[in-house]
């Protein structure tokens, strides 16, 4: 049996390595694709194919205790009365911002002041149905003049006070969810 090899014009023999040659140059660029597509993949951010949040936060204008003794001073009351639960964390005894969750209010000439938690606040967690109070009260140190607390006492007395808002008007109160992209779940007008 003659086995036939085919050769070139220049008397090179050919046959297989040409053929397992093109298998190998199409595997391997199969196999780069791949792995360019995993690390393209795993490096974009899936933060926003995340199920969004519907929370519905209920408020209302009730009078805290003023320096004169007297419940005269507007404070604003608020609950979140429906939706999802937020994560939202922060820690006791500390004034700091609750972590996941943030509180502006815009004064009427629109400058933003975000509220800082009291250290009068309690429990760890900001949960559904909690009633929560914001406050106005002006501390010397530049920590913060607008705070949150979930503590009576603290806006009714006896040992507490509140100061009235700086300026009259209708202010806003934006809620954001920091942990999912700063999604505005609350834009609430406040006649204070």
């Amino acid at each position: 049996m003659d086995s036939k090899v085919r050769t070139d014009d220049k008397g090179h023999e050919s046959g297989v390595s040409e053929v397992v040659s093109s298998i190998l140059i199409v595997f391997l660029a199969i196999l780069a694709a791949g792995v360019i597509g995993v690390y393209i993949l795993e490096s974009v951010d899936n933060g926003y194919l995340e199920e969004p949040v519907f929370a519905y936060f209920s408020t209302d204008i009730i009078n805290g205790m003023g320096t004169g003794g007297k419940l005269n001073v507007p404070v604003i009351r608020m609950y979140q009365s429906h939706g999802g639960d937020l994560e939202q964390r922060y820690k006791e005894g500390t004034h700091s911002g609750i972590e996941g969750m943030k509180i502006v209010l815009y004064d009427p000439k629109g400058n933003g002041h975000e509220v800082v938690q009291s250290i009068t606040m309690k429990g760890g967690t900001v949960d559904i149905g909690a009633i929560y109070y914001i406050f106005y009260y002006n501390l010397p140190e530049p920590e913060a003049d607008y705070w949150i607390t979930n503590d009576p006492k603290r806006i009714f007395g006896p040992t507490y006070r509140v100061h009235p808002f700086p300026i009259h008007g209708t202010w806003r109160m934006v809620i954001t969810e920091e942990d999912r992209h700063n999604t505005i779940l609350a834009d609430i007008p406040l006649n204070l």
